[in-house]
Parts: structure tokens; C-alpha cells; sequence
């Protein structure tokens, strides 16, 4: 079970991935032309952010192990496979912040290298 947590984290990833799309400069928004907060991004926001994908990948896997001993022990699991469900798209949504502010920050930094 702990391979198909594995499989379902890397397609997330690869779904994500493919549809990235680039951010535009936007001169004068203040998330594109402000150092100052491209430094909290760096610092505090991106690490942050990062870690909580890293944290969700283990409980995601728990969960993941959860659900297949329940089934091989033929319970009732509607709530299980829910909030298996759940986590997958909590983390879908986590990986997505992560790219978005990694594109934040390579976005401001070719703006401020004009």
C-alpha cells in the first residue's frame, strides 16, 4: 500500500508539473516587485511549505496502510476512504502552493536581474 501512496504522490506531482503554467511579471504588484517579501518566501514561506508536503507524504502514506488493513480485514470504511481522499487532495493543493511560490521567486528574481 505503501507503493500505491508512493505512485498516487508522483502523479500528483507530474499532473502538476505538466500543467504549471509561467507567471507574468506584473510591474508594480507588490508580490512581484517587493524584495522584502521574496525573502520571507525564500526564508520562512517556501521551507514551510515544503515541509508540509514532506509531512503530508507520511501521513498520506499511514492512511494509505490504514484503508488496505481495514479492507483486508473486510470492515466498513466509507470514512477512511474519505478522508484518504481528502488528504490526497490536500496534498495535490500543497505541492501546487510549493511550485507557485518557486515560480514567485525565479519570476522575481529575473525581474530584479534586468
Amino acid at each position: 500500500m505503501v507503493a500505491q501512496a508512493q505512485a498516487s504522490i508522483e502523479e500528483s506531482r507530474r499532473f502538476l508539473s505538466e500543467a504549471e503554467q509561467p507567471l507574468k511579471p506584473t510591474l508594480g504588484h507588490p508580490l512581484v516587485d517587493n524584495l522584502s517579501h521574496t525573502k520571507l518566501v525564500i526564508e520562512e514561506l517556501l521551507p514551510r511549505a515544503r515541509k508540509f508536503v514532506e509531512d503530508s507524504e507520511r501521513r498520506l502514506a499511514a492512511q494509505e496502510a490504514r484503508v488496505a488493513d481495514l479492507e483486508r480485514k473486510g470492515r466498513d470504511l466509507p470514512q477512511s476512504r474519505k478522508l484518504l481522499s481528502i488528504m490526497r487532495e490536500t496534498m495535490t493543493l500543497q505541492i501546487s502552493h510549493v511550485k507557485l511560490l518557486e515560480r514567485e521567486v525565479r519570476l522575481e528574481e529575473e525581474v530584479h536581474q534586468r
